[in-house]
């Protein structure tokens, strides 16, 4: 039962320490209006940004090199037209709450969310 055990927890190390590649093509970036209670969004810009997932962190090959650390499922939801949306509670490597939220399409696609109080970023995956 022991060696069961060992192994099976070898298993899950090795498989939590797998990287999952992703490239992010389309930026979007906003800031938080008090006033309206909404994210005013600009126009998206056009980059080729990597994008590595190993563990809890979530690595950005951006200019600001930005990491965040997921810390905690928030929700993990299909929606009725088959879009699965998982959110998580997480911090960027200041420290700073936010929350990360990945959205996977039918069609394959996805988006990921980072909100913060004053701004969020949107990452579009083709």
């Amino acid at each position: 039962m022991k060696q069961l055990i060992a192994i099976l927890a070898l298993v899950f190390t090795i498989h939590e320490s797998k990287a999952q590649i992703y490239y992010a093509r389309q930026v979007a970036t906003a800031t938080y209006s008090s006033y309206s209670g909404k994210y005013i969004w600009e126009s998206p810009s056009y980059e080729n940004i990597k994008f590595t997932v190993q563990g809890n962190k979530i690595y950005l090959e951006n200019q600001a090199a930005s990491v965040y650390t997921v810390s905690s499922k928030l929700t993990d939801n299909t929606n009725s037209d088959n879009t699965h949306e998982i959110d998580y509670q997480a911090t960027n490597k200041n420290g700073v709450s936010c929350v990360v939220k990945w959205y996977t399409y039918p069609d394959g696609s996805m988006r990921m969310y980072i909100q913060f109080s004053d701004c969020a970023l949107l990452y579009v995956f083709i």
